[in-house]
């Protein structure tokens, strides 16, 4: 096959510089043939790993010009883009693993745009209601978990401004109390108790709590890290899928890897359904 050539010259395509590229073999530093021709081949399965490896780099960046709008790294509630619509309630939905950032962000979003002057009746639905965080704000009620009663409580305050042409401002907000039996409560605050002025925040474990309604309704998205591949991958299919095929993160592995570094030391991902926006940020203090 290659038969009295001092030099075999090898074509390979580089993705990089976007060319064909030669590299040239010498003979006779092969025993046979046979042996120059498993050398060639190795070295175009090295460059199409090279190619493979960059064309990984660019859909990342392509990923993070192209709908990350913010820097990675940024506290989203020192920031001015938290985006709350006006004259209405808004709707906030965190979802994560414990021990991921859910309340302690929760807590920085009620501080910074509800709990900053009387404007808001305020209460907490938690499992832990000795938390010192919670108790910060003199201005926040703290309910000892979720129950009938509690549902009750929130749908006075939709009665309440029903027949006060929305007078008061209520916010809620719900730290991994709420489960599968209060799912139309979720829905009746995402869908229709924020035109009554009702805010909510809502942390939650796991998005199939979310109904499909709900995803498209909400004001404010926000995501923090899972505990296995399997409910990365729930979140992944719900909400963030299309971007990533669209910024060319295809394969799953590394659309989980990618969501894995983002949310990694308490990243997250923010969401806004009204503007179309997707940005990430990290809890650094």
């Amino acid at each position: 096959m290659y038969k009295d050539k001092k030099y075999i010259s090898v074509g390979l395509y580089d993705a990089e510089t976007k060319s064909r590229i030669s590299k040239n073999v010498t003979r006779q530093n092969f025993k046979n043939d046979r042996e120059l021709k498993s050398h060639i081949e190795s070295m175009k399965i090295t460059q199409r790993r090279k190619n493979a490896e960059y064309k990984k780099k660019i859909n990342i960046e392509k990923l993070n010009n192209s709908i990350i709008e913010k820097p990675f790294g940024e506290v989203l509630t020192n920031i001015n883009n938290f985006i709350l619509d006006e004259d209405t309630g808004n709707s906030t939905v965190i979802f994560g693993a414990s021990k991921r950032g859910k309340s302690t962000l929760m807590m920085r979003l009620y501080n910074k745009y509800y709990g900053i002057d009387n404007k808001y009746i305020s209460t907490l639905f938690t499992g832990n209601k000795q938390i010192d965080m919670y108790k910060k704000s003199n201005k926040l009620l703290i309910s000892e978990g979720f129950n009938k009663k509690s549902e009750k409580y929130i749908m006075m305050e939709k009665y309440i401004n029903s027949n006060t042409k929305n007078k008061y401002k209520f916010v809620n907000l719900f730290d991994d109390v709420i489960d599968l039996k209060y799912k139309k409560l979720i829905n009746n605050l995402v869908l229709t108790y924020r035109n009554a002025n009702i805010s909510s925040i809502i942390c939650l474990q796991y998005p199939f709590l979310f109904s499909k309604m709900n995803r498209g309704n909400v004001n404010n998205i926000i995501m923090f890290a899972s505990n296995n591949d399997a409910e990365i991958k729930d979140m992944i299919d719900i909400f963030l899928k299309g971007r990533f095929i669209n910024a060319g993160i295809l394969s799953l592995r590394d659309q989980l890897n990618y969501y894995k570094e983002v949310t990694a030391n308490y990243g997250f991902f923010y969401l806004n359904n009204i503007h179309n926006s997707l940005t990430i940020h990290r809890i650094l203090d």
